[in-house]
């Protein structure tokens, strides 16, 4: 009956993360709103892919700034590190102390000081992408760049690296700036 219905319970399940990207026709507006009428809210709260040094710096970096995603009900959930076993990459390229585990690149302006153009930044992000990967590769060559504990320690491998973009032409920019330095990879 419409009674029995109305009683029972409704689950939405939601991922703002996923829920910005337009061209899947995803609707944050729509996500926050239905989220609004919830009772109750539930959210993961541990990170079963990073590491725990990436997590406290993304906590931290979030949690300074209430408004960090600048919409009211878009709030940063803080993560702990979760218990599911990973693999740590190790990057000895620079010398023993490692890297900052969050890192954060900037683009230079353009010659006259201006912003760059939106075509001239794309092709800078894809060059500084490929040049990283074929640095952390030339250097897992070398040893220097590991995956895993010893006894399974092993040198990263370009399989080991995935590029997150937003549309196929720019998997292929990243594609061809990878090949152009003899990183083979696939889309």
């Amino acid at each position: 009956t419409d009674d029995a219905l109305s009683d029972a319970p409704l689950f939405f399940v939601g991922d703002p993360k996923q829920a910005i990207y337009s061209f899947r026709n995803a609707d944050l507006h729509t996500y926050l709103e239905a989220g609004g009428h919830a009772v109750a809210r539930y959210s993961l709260a541990e990170n079963q892919r990073s590491s725990a040094p990436l997590i406290r710096a993304l906590n931290q970096l979030f949690l300074a700034n209430p408004r960090a995603f600048m919409l009211d009900g878009l709030a940063y959930q803080e993560v702990r590190f979760g218990k599911k076993p990973r693999e740590p990459l190790v990057d000895r390229s620079a010398g023993p102390a490692p890297p900052a585990p969050l890192q954060v690149w900037t683009l230079p302006p353009a010659d006259d000081g201006e912003p760059l153009f939106q075509r001239d930044a794309l092709a800078a992000v894809v060059d500084a992408t490929a040049t990283e990967i074929a640095r952390l590769l030339a250097a897992a060559g070398r040893g220097a760049v590991t995956l895993g504990e010893a006894p399974t320690q092993r040198p990263l491998a370009a399989g080991d690296i995935a590029v997150l973009v937003r549309s196929n032409a720019q998997g292929t920019l990243v594609r061809q700036a990878l090949a152009a330095r003899g990183v083979g990879s696939v889309e």
